[in-house]
């Protein structure tokens, strides 16, 4: 090229335009030795930014004469000419360019130092070896520049070095070594890449996944290896390098989902949702049926991944699976895939006849619309909101999602309705705060909808006619009628209503008074201490209905403390409760007022309980203001709602209501029921039971259990024999009669010893339902009802107490908690299938037992009973149930434990009883062998005692952990059956046990044991119970069907089975036939585990 040339390109040089530079530094650098000198006159220049260009352009020298030159002008005053020059030299593969490249890794200029270590990145191995020396600096950033520059390595020659790199003690190191061998690509590199999986720092095992995918074919088959590896961290690792090999290996992998391995199947799964294709889509969709849960888990979550129309077809099919529990997550990954195809398939689950399918989309909608960051994510393809300084507009999709949500709310199915007004709250603040947000996106053209008649919203005055929404926080249901509130008034005759004591006055000592109760829409009598008064719990009766009354006076005498009122469909009142009561001592303090407590029963079903508190002073005392001055000196407050029933007309009466408060260190009963000769309404003055009688009497009985079960003949077969029989039912007996002396016998001038005498001449009717209560304050309080005996306990030893004077085998006994919406006493009605969800502890010698018993049940009524075969054994597959539960009755044969109940109820350590058995035994006692496992998992501290527990096959769930993480309601109201060890222990409390747990979840009632139980019983026990329920029976009549039965066997353990919740329940149509249990049911000890 002439000198016009090289002069024009070094005019080129000083162009304003980029990218004449650059082509202008390219052609220079061709030219070689020959643009070596105008290059260099420009170097001299003293505008840096002119010495910067020109120095770009010895670059792209390749001429083997300007070598001598380049090498001199490594060693230039400027760091631009030193990296150029020593570029041109590295691409010309000259290794006079290394140290000067070295030096330059030093420098405080990131971009020369990447420049350098690109260039002796391309000089390959003999810059490795001339980089040793810095690996081993001191320095650590000296080392890490130097090792940065592995990552450009790409010469075959340096594989042998960098494998050996990649055991390099620096962390940078090895990552940068990983990277090197993906980039160079030899098969020699794969083993030492998958070591590093399991590397501990994420570079490292992330470039490590990254290369492996880059090896590409050769890699599959290693690497599907390290899938059953038992590392985690490296199965992971595994697959996302499989991941990034793509789709060749989606054949390869499929073939491990055949083994048993749970573990290999769910890594496996994961990889295919990397992979991302179409032909992975359909292999997950056989995944769906996986029999463990974190397999079905993984691949949800893995078509979400994939999200392409087979991936939505997957999800979709899930949605219509009962007890189901990747249900929730199904419908969550559904919502985050963006295509029409999605935006359709949410559309039409809206639309589906399925209820259960609308509430999933619907819910999932909430979660979506709750969690969404408007300032930072991009809307979903189904629910884009448009929005420039003035409008918000909805795309065509979420104006349809919105109106179907507004059509859903008027829906008749009530579960659909109140989801859907929930979901229709948090869309409509959704766009409110998209409007007040900072977003403009001005695309769209679809305005929004009105929203229901039934939400509660306003309008912006200035943006009426755009509909743009200001939301309010909260939504409200129509109620059919307004609301009705208790009445409480105090009258100054006792024998007449007209002059009422008025708001501020007090009561006098000594004078009797009429006190009035009434249900009113508007209140005028005594205040309430609450902000805010409560309604009543509304019957929604259709016609009138007599609700009993009773007043239990602290500081009052009250002359008939049983009274009723007539309570209509609507409206107040119309015969009202009145009691004449008098005061009988002053109030020396604000914490020594009088006070009554006011009862409600319908049909001996216990409603609500309120408190009234009142001021007395003296019989000359001025009455028209307080003494104390007390705002309100008379006042009531509602200490408890219990029952609220949809429909009054099917409540089922029961035969006796027991409420419990405790009071200090004392726990109160007191018992309603009807006397049939008497022909009224017995109401007892409260039995004082301390805590210390309670103690002595639950250590006893705690005792008898621990013997009875773990007795020889119970550890072997079911029925036991004459002997043992006579003396088990005389222990329990004695025990039984021991807690009916302490309520109704310790004092024979009492009138509780009348009541007691009375029920011992006339007992309730067999099958009559006992209702207990426990007040809020009485969490803490555990009672074998079912133990009391109300017979004489015959005083020879050889003579056998009659087992019907056990209530246990006479009455049904539910035992409700404070404040349980308990619904209603109607059959739950199926629909189409009921559902039992199926918990396995799979160690149980008769697990399979359970197994048979549960398929043939299900074989013979395929379309009208759904159980979860196989059953569920992992604790996260339970724990997902629980939190989208759909099933009629939860059922649990596993190994559970409840931890120690607190020294005020204290029984001592339960576990301490069963190893001071233990120890007792002969090693000859087949016992020793059988609860060998047990007794060492205890020794050796790992049996967490500290902790409650269900134990399935894999995993245990904890009941600390299900309080935090199961926060939602059970929509199907389950029946909960725990057939495992101590399940209805309520330990410390009641507020902390699995009993509270699952019925303050909505469960309708809990079955649990009150001592250990052995399998051979379990087993056996359950088969009639869950046969008489799935026969039509109730809870209360099936439970006590299955007590009387084993009782004839001669076994007392049926006893130890004890209801929380509604004895009512019952299941229609009924599924199976009543079932027939042969007269003996022995079960063989052949092989050993826990109880």
């Amino acid at each position: 090229m002439d000198e016009n040339s090289i002069e024009s390109l070094v005019s080129e040089l000083e162009s304003v335009s980029w990218w004449s530079r650059e082509n202008a530094q390219a052609n220079l650098g061709r030219l070689g030795l020959s643009a070596i000198e105008p290059i260099m006159t420009k170097l001299q220049d003293d505008n840096e930014e002119i010495r910067n260009k020109f120095a770009g352009a010895l670059s792209y020298i390749s001429d083997l004469k300007a070598q001598q030159i380049l090498v001199e002008l490594t060693t230039h005053d400027s760091a631009s000419v030193q990296i150029a020059a020593s570029k041109a030299l590295a691409n010309m593969g000259d290794k006079r360019a290394i140290d000067p490249l070295i030096i330059l890794l030093e420098s405080d200029d990131w971009q020369i130092r990447n420049n350098a270590q690109e260039s002796l990145g391309k000089l390959g191995l003999p810059a490795i070896e001339s980089l040793m020396g810095k690996l081993k600096d001191k320095n650590e950033e000296a080392q890490n520049n130097a090792a940065y520059t592995l990552v450009y390595v790409t010469d075959p020659k340096a594989v042998d070095v960098l494998i050996e790199l990649t055991k390099y003690n620096l962390a940078s190191v090895r990552a940068a070594a990983s990277k090197a061998l993906g980039n160079i690509g030899d098969e020699r590199a794969i083993q030492p890449l998958i070591l590093l999986l399991g590397d501990d720092d994420w570079q490292v095992y992330q470039n490590a996944q990254e290369s492996l995918g880059k090896l590409g074919e050769p890699a599959i088959e290693p690497l599907q290896v390290k899938l059953q590896d038992k590392d985690e961290k490296i199965r992971q690792g595994a697959a996302i390098a499989l991941a990034n090999i793509g789709e060749i290996a989606v054949t390869p992998l499929s073939q491990l989902l055949q083994i048993s391995d749970w573990q290999v199947r769910e890594s496996v799964v994961i990889t295919l949702g990397g992979i991302k294709h179409d032909s992975a889509a359909q292999i997950l969709l056989g995944v769906l049926n996986d029999t463990n849960y974190k397999v079905r888990l993984a691949a949800v979550k893995s078509l979400g991944r994939i999200g392409n129309e087979t991936s939505v077809e997957g999800l979709l099919s899930i949605l219509t699976r009962s007890l189901e529990p990747t249900r929730k997550i199904a419908a969550d990954e559904l919502l985050k895939i963006n295509g029409e195809y999605a935006v359709n398939a949410i559309i039409n689950a809206l639309r589906d006849n399925n209820p259960q399918v609308q509430i999933l989309i619907i819910n999932a909608i909430e979660r979506y619309a709750r969690e969404f960051n408007i300032e930072h994510e991009p809307f979903p393809s189904w629910f884009r909101i448009y929005k420039d300084r003035y409008n918000i507009r909805l795309s065509e999709s979420a104006r349809t999602v919105v109106e179907l949500l507004i059509g859903l709310s008027e829906e008749a199915n009530l579960d659909v309705r109140e989801v859907a007004l929930s979901t229709l709250s948090v869309v409509y603040q959704l766009i409110n705060n998209t409007r007040l947000s900072e977003r403009d996106d001005d695309r769209g053209t679809c305005y929004f909808a009105a929203p229901p008649s039934n939400l509660h919203f306003e309008l912006p005055e200035e943006e009426k006619a755009m509909w743009a929404l200001e939301v309010a926080t909260s939504i409200t249901l129509e109620k059919a009628s307004e609301s009705r509130y208790a009445d409480i008034t105090f009258y100054y005759d006792e024998n007449d209503s007209e002059t009422k004591v008025s708001d501020g006055h007090v009561l006098k000592c000594g004078q009797w008074y009429q006190l009035e109760v009434a249900v009113r829409g508007k209140p005028t009598g005594v205040p309430s201490q609450e902000p805010e008064r409560r309604p009543i719990r509304e019957p929604k009766q259709q016609e009138p209905v007599t609700i009993i009354i009773t007043a239990e006076g602290d500081g009052f005498e009250i002359k008939e403390p049983v009274q009723t009122l007539l309570l209509p469909p609507m409206g107040d009142s119309t015969e009202n409760a009145y009691f004449q009561v008098r005061p009988l001592h002053q109030s020396a303090s604000d914490k020594d007022l009088a006070s009554i407590r006011i009862r409600a029963y319908y049909k001996f079903n216990l409603l609500e309980v309120s408190v009234i508190q009142a001021e007395v002073v003296g019989k000359f005392d001025n009455s028209s203001q307080s003494k104390l001055g007390l705002e309100k000196p008379i006042s009531f407050r509602q200490e408890r709602l219990e029952r609220e029933y949809l429909d009054f007309d099917e409540v089922q009466p029961k035969a006796m209501h027991i409420d419990i408060i405790k009071e200090n260190e004392r726990f109160l009963f007191n018992f309603a029921f009807y006397n049939n000769l008497a022909q009224k309404v017995e109401f007892t003055a409260p039995i004082y039971l301390p805590t210390p009688d309670l103690e002595d009497a639950l250590l006893t009985i705690r005792e008898t259990w621990y013997d009875i079960a773990m007795s020889k003949t119970f550890t072997e077969r079911v029925e036991g024999d004459d002997e043992e029989f006579l003396a088990n039912i005389r222990r329990l007996a004695q025990a039984g009669r021991n807690l009916w002396v302490k309520l109704f016998q310790l004092d024979s001038d009492s009138s509780m010893h009348k009541v007691g005498k009375w029920l011992e001449d006339n007992p309730l009717q067999k099958g009559a339902i006992i209702q207990v209560s426990l007040a809020d304050n009485a969490t803490d309080f555990v009672f074998p009802w079912a133990l009391i005996y109300d017979r004489k306990v015959p005083k020879k030893h050889y003579e056998l107490p009659d087992p019907e004077g056990f209530w246990g085998l006479r009455y049904c006994i539910e035992q409700q908690l404070s404040n349980q919406n308990k619904g209603t006493d109607k059959p739950v009605q199926i629909q189409d299938k009921l559902r039992v969800g199926f918990m396995l502890w799979a160690q149980f010698r008769n697990a399979d037992e359970q197994k048979v018993l549960m398929e043939n049940w299900t074989q013979r009524n395929p379309d009208k009973l759904e159980i979860t075969i196989p059953p569920i054994t992992d604790a996260d597959d339970c724990s997902a149930l629980l939190d989208d539960c759909d099933a009629h009755i939860l059922y649990f044969y596993t190994h559970g434990y409840t931890r120690n109940r607190q020294a005020d109820i204290g029984v001592g350590e339960n576990l301490q009883l069963f190893t001071n058995r233990y120890e007792k035994l002969q090693e000859d006692d087949p016992r020793h062998e059988l609860w060998k496992f047990l007794y060492d998992s205890v020794k050796q501290d790992k049996f967490e005692p500290n902790r409650s527990w269900i134990e399935l096959t894999y995993g245990r769930l904890y009941l600390d952990e299900l309080y935090d993480n199961i926060e939602s309601k059970f929509s199907s109201e389950p029946l909960v059956f725990l057939n495992m060890c101590e399940s209805a222990q309520i330990t410390p409390s009641l507020s902390q046990s699995f009993i509270h747990f699952f019925i303050e979840r909505g469960a309708k009632g809990v079955i649990g044991t009150e001592c250990p139980m052995t399998v051979e019983f379990a087993h056996p026990f359950s088969e009639k119970f869950l046969g008489d329920l799935l026969a039509g029976e109730t809870v209360g009549n099936a439970l006590l069907n299955a007590r009387s039965h084993f009782m004839k066997l001669k076994n007392p353990l049926g006893l130890a089975y004890t209801l929380f919740g509604s004895a009512t329940t019952c299941f229609q149509p009924a599924i199976l036939k009543p079932l027939t249990m042969p007269a003996t049911t022995n079960v063989s000890t052949e092989s050993s585990s826990d109880p």
